[in-house]
Order: C-alpha cells, then sequence, then structure tokens
C-alpha cells in the first residue's frame, strides 16, 4: 500500500504534492512510474538525501505533467516506430567505376564497397531523446545504452541498478523531454511521418554491380572457424556481437553485412601476407650458411619464433631484419653472378688473343 507521508514531507507545496500523487497512482503503465513506485514502497527511497528525494520527485512530477497529454499516444511501440523514422539509413555503393547509387541486390546482400550514411530527419539530439524516451515508457534498456548511457547488469542477477541510480545519469536527458512534450513534440511527429528521404530509389542493375560469391550464413560459418577463442579486439567483438544477433534475429541491416564481409575480406588478405612472410622465411633459411659465414645469424631466432606462431604475426622490426638479410643475400648472388661473368668474359678474351678464333 502506497504511504503519502512518504512524500508528503518532501512537497510542500500542496498542488504539486496533489499532482505528483495522482502521477504516482494513475501513471503507473509508464515503466519509469511504475518502478519510481516500487522503489518508494520498497523502501530504496529512504536511503537517499533529502535532496536527491526532492529531485527525484521533481522527476516524476516534471515528466507526468508533460507526457500525460501523449500518454496514449506514445506507447512503447509508437515510440519504437519514431525512433525507426528519426534515423534512415542513405546508401552509396563505392567501386572501380567510382561512387554511385547501389542496386536493390546490392543493398539486400551487404556487398563490399557500400557505404552507409546516416541520416536525422530531426535531428540527432532528438533522436537521442527518442531512445531515453523509449527506455522511460517501456523500461528497456536498448533504448538507454543507445542513447549511449551505461548500467551494471550481472548474469544470473540481472540490473544491479536502482530506478534512481539510472535516473541521475538521464537526469538533463529527462528535464529536456519534458520540456519537449510541452513544446515541439507534435510537430517533430508530423514532420517524421511525412519525411520522405531524397535520393533513396535505389537501381535495379548496374553494369559493374557487385555480386558476393558467398552468403552471408557462409561468412558467418567462416569467420566462427577462423575467430574461434580469438575474439579480443574491437573489431572481432563486433563480429560476434553481429553474429549472435543474426543467430538470434534471422538478418541483419545491409551495412551490418558489409562489416562482417569485410572482416572476411581482411582476414584472407592476411592469409596472403602470411604466405609471403612464409616465402621469405623460407628463403632465409635456404640460404643459411652464407648468413652464418657473415655473422648474419641472429635472423634465423626470428625465423624461430615466427615459426612457432605459424607465421600469423610479424613486428616492423623482425620484418626489417629479415628484408635485410634477403638483401643481402640477392646482393651476394649479384656479386658472384658479375665474378662469373667477368671470369669468362676474361677467358673468352684470352681466347681470342690467341691461335684459336672463336666464331
Amino acid at each position: 500500500m502506497f504511504d503519502i507521508s512518504m512524500i508528503k514531507n518532501i512537497i510542500k507545496n500542496e498542488k504539486i504534492y496533489n499532482q505528483t500523487l495522482a502521477i504516482i497512482k494513475n501513471m503507473s503503465c509508464v515503466d519509469f512510474i511504475y518502478k519510481s513506485r516500487n522503489f518508494i514502497e520498497c523502501g530504496g527511497y529512504y536511503k537517499l538525501s533529502e535532496e536527491e528525494k526532492a529531485r527525484f520527485l521533481g522527476l516524476i512530477h516534471k515528466f507526468g505533467a508533460a507526457f500525460a497529454g501523449h500518454m496514449i499516444d506514445l506507447d512503447a511501440r509508437s515510440v519504437n516506430s519514431l525512433i525507426k523514422l528519426a534515423k534512415l539509413e542513405k546508401y552509396t555503393m563505392r567501386t572501380y567505376n567510382g561512387v554511385r547509387v547501389p542496386t536493390v541486390n546490392e543493398i539486400k546482400l551487404g556487398s563490399i564497397g557500400l557505404e552507409k550514411e546516416d541520416i536525422y530527419p530531426i535531428g540527432k539530439d532528438k533522436h537521442d531523446l527518442l531512445l531515453v524516451l523509449h527506455w522511460l515508457v517501456s523500461g528497456l534498456l536498448s533504448g538507454y545504452s543507445g542513447a549511449g548511457y551505461r548500467y551494471n547488469y550481472k548474469s544470473g542477477v540481472g540490473l544491479e541498478d536502482n530506478i534512481w541510480v539510472m535516473l541521475k545519469r538521464v537526469e538533463g536527458v529527462v528535464l529536456d523531454i519534458c520540456r519537449w512534450c510541452e513544446s515541439g513534440l507534435e510537430g517533430d511527429i508530423k514532420c517524421l511521418r511525412g519525411y520522405k528521404l531524397s535520393g533513396s530509389v535505389y537501381l535495379n542493375f548496374a553494369k559493374d554491380e557487385v555480386i558476393p560469391e558467398e552468403s552471408i550464413k557462409k561468412v558467418i560459418f567462416e569467420l566462427e572457424r577462423l575467430l574461434v577463442n580469438n575474439w579480443g579486439s574491437n573489431k572481432n567483438k563486433q563480429a560476434l556481437y553481429l553474429i549472435n544477433k543474426f543467430k538470434k534475429l534471422s538478418k541483419l541491416s545491409p551495412y551490418e553485412m558489409v562489416q562482417l564481409r569485410e572482416l572476411l575480406a581482411s582476414i584472407n588478405s592476411g592469409d596472403v601476407r602470411i604466405n609471403d612472410l612464409r616465402s621469405k622465411c623460407e628463403k632465409v633459411l635456404s640460404n643459411k650458411d652464407i648468413l652464418i659465414r657473415n655473422r648474419k645469424a641472429f635472423v634465423f631466432n626470428i625465423i624461430e619464433t615466427l615459426k612457432s606462431k605459424n607465421y600469423n604475426w610479424c613486428s616492423e622490426k623482425q620484418m626489417a631484419i629479415i628484408d635485410d638479410a634477403i638483401d643481402f643475400i640477392e646482393n651476394i648472388n649479384e656479386d658472384v653472378n658479375s665474378e662469373v661473368a667477368v671470369s669468362i668474359n676474361n677467358m673468352y678474351d684470352s681466347l681470342g688473343d690467341g691461335d684459336f678464333g672463336i666464331c
């Protein structure tokens, strides 16, 4: 049972007190209000300082008063629809012929070369306000994190932050949402619902159309095989997130597919570099005697290290030493060839000066 004395001693103004009480009792369909009421009833509210209690109740009152007139039209589903309209994706395609409008298939398949531009019809700031509003209305953390705010979540436990801790991080944003609800929100909603993205009509065909050889399922299979237990880098972590997203939803956005295709392509091009490195090392090893005689045996320690790592990585300094050894070998060989050539020429000259002519 809600104890009104919990807020009576904080809100001295009778009118604001009555309004806040009505909001807490009657707007529980809004997740933020529902959780705030539970926070008060369960005693977490008592642990706040007097100043924090005032700020907490102030946010409830200001948001409830500003949002009450929009509550019917802006449920969680409606706000989510507005978020999708507030951030649109416009694509271009970069090929060997330059930049052009992409084809429908290039977008559908997420071809490499596809570039994305984010379009915010009412501005990025208001898009982020919608994300936080979605969290306030629905309680879904995707809106909170999507706007750039972090929270403490533990597997098997759940969300560790109470509603006040969550609110403190976005306190200024909530106040901006209140002002927006009071002035400008309706006009922006009309703008979003009537907005037409220019340049969003894509080609059915292009002479230089880029069609991927592998399906996105095959790309994901290859990435999982190549990156098993090696998800440490930021690029690889992002790939793992997208792979899990695909497994859960069975779809990715065009640019998300591009990211996975580009990562696989970079790994495959890395395989070419690995083969090149292995080839260089084999050349050095085949001339081991020459290098040892000329006190350049240190390079073999480096090659042993690279070999133990299956030639997967080589520092610039290590590569410089290997290249230096190869240059030395090639110079030695050139000198030997020059000496042989000189000897042959001298022999020919000697023969030419004698009794035997060379024809």
